[in-house]
């Protein structure tokens, strides 16, 4: 889970494997993600465990961060990441 294949603009939703349920049950971690202007691939930029943190991580609009829960496989099918917002965008989305 290193990058994206799919383009992608800042502040749109983005799709990860169907079948992720936002639940905050188990150890949950934050990733940040960076989508660049130009709509390429986004780049993993690391994994936390606190949002607090993952969100001060955030530097301009085009960082993300998305909840994952730890040791819960997703299935290979993509649709929306439940959770995922971008902290500088009004509005988180």
């Amino acid at each position: 889970m290193g990058e994206y294949s799919q383009p992608a603009k800042p502040g749109t939703v983005l799709d990860v494997p169907v079948g992720l349920e936002y639940k905050p049950t188990g150890t949950q971690v934050f990733v940040v993600g960076r989508v660049p202007q130009d709509g390429s691939v986004w780049n993993v930029i690391g994994v936390f465990s606190s949002l607090q943190v993952a969100v001060s991580e955030c530097k301009t609009e085009e960082y993300f961060v998305g909840p994952l829960t730890m040791n819960a496989a997703l299935p290979a099918e993509a649709s929306s990441w439940p959770g995922a917002f971008y902290p500088k965008v009004e509005n988180g989305r």
